[in-house]
């Protein structure tokens, strides 16, 4: 058995709601009282987890893709490597063409088969870099 085959449907369709941007997909991954934590920003429950996406991550960068290096677990706690793909959008004055690619992860705690905490680590600093560079 490989290693994907053990990844729970729930992170499957977690990571796949990143890739493919399915906002109300991923959002849906969560139970009632999961929070998703990407600080600075609001901690997010799965009610407002999708607006977010729309209104501020897929905005500033609206062709944002992610490419999967690994996602591995115990059973209640995966992790997804991932590099993020943005291209600069003009949001920010001086961003406009610039391909940009950032590796971070996304540390998930699952109970009662949802995720009930998805915390986002990635070097900001290094994004807005290439972004403003």
């Amino acid at each position: 058995m490989d290693e994907q085959s053990k990844v729970p449907g729930v992170v499957n369709q977690y990571v796949e709601g990143w890739v493919s941007r399915d906002a109300t997909g991923l959002a849906s991954t969560f139970s009632a009282d999961g929070i998703y934590i990407d600080d600075p920003h609001p901690r997010l429950g799965r009610d407002t987890l999708a607006n977010f996406l729309h209104s501020v991550s897929w905005r500033n960068f609206p062709d944002m893709t992610f490419t999967t290096v690994s996602v591995y677990g115990d059973g209640h706690r995966f992790t997804w490597e991932w590099i993020m793909h943005v291209t600069g959008s003009g949001v920010i004055a001086g961003s406009e063409g610039k391909k940009i690619a950032v590796p971070g992860v996304d540390l998930l705690e699952l109970r009662d088969g949802l995720v009930c905490r998805a915390i986002t680590y990635f070097d900001r600093k290094a994004l807005w870099d290439a972004v403003l560079s």
